[in-house]
């Protein structure tokens, strides 16, 4: 059935702006069924091949992706690539390169601890306005990578305006004159 669907093809200029951009923070919003998750998971594709690639997928709580966004990511990298692994317990993609994209929540503090120490290559924080601002500068703060791919988190998110999320793009979305 995945033959019959362009699966790795992006619908619109705002979805290719998205995986292809270079930005240290990129930001994507929009209403639901936008394709904000699984265009944010085809700009993973970019590092597929690069041995020392850590990628993370961060929602608010793991159990909320086990059955939507990491099923989805499994659907889409195996159709790219039939030889990745999954680890359906760990909740791991892992392609034949050594790349790996890592599905992790923030269920409370033992999760915010893990990622101390970490070495996140990407950051895809999906649903950032179910997380909190401490939260989410706390994850940019362990972007840094020994591979070849600049280090860059990509957020999405619904429209809020009552996120704090406002603050951080109300200089781009409504400039001064």
């Amino acid at each position: 059935m995945d033959d019959e669907i362009d699966l790795f093809t992006p619908k619109s200029q705002k979805q290719y702006d998205l995986i292809w951009s270079d930005t240290d923070i990129t930001f994507f919003g929009g209403s639901a069924g936008a394709g904000k998750s699984w265009n944010s998971l085809l700009r993973f594709l970019r590092y597929v091949n690069e041995p020392l690639y850590r990628g993370f997928v961060i929602r608010k709580t793991q159990a909320s992706m086990k059955q939507g966004i990491f099923a989805d990511a499994v659907r889409l990298f195996k159709a790219w690539d039939d030889k990745v692994k999954v680890n359906l317990n760990e909740m791991t993609i892992k392609f034949p390169s050594g790349a790996i994209i890592i599905f992790k929540g923030l269920d409370g503090q033992a999760a915010i601890d893990y990622f101390q120490g970490q070495e996140i290559s990407g950051a895809m924080i999906d649903e950032a306005t179910h997380l909190n601002a401490e939260e989410i500068s706390w994850i940019l703060t362990r972007l840094r990578t020994n591979s070849n791919a600049k280090p860059t988190a990509w957020l999405t998110c619904n429209p809020d305006p009552n996120s704090f999320l406002l603050d951080w793009v109300d200089w781009y979305l409504y400039p001064k004159k």
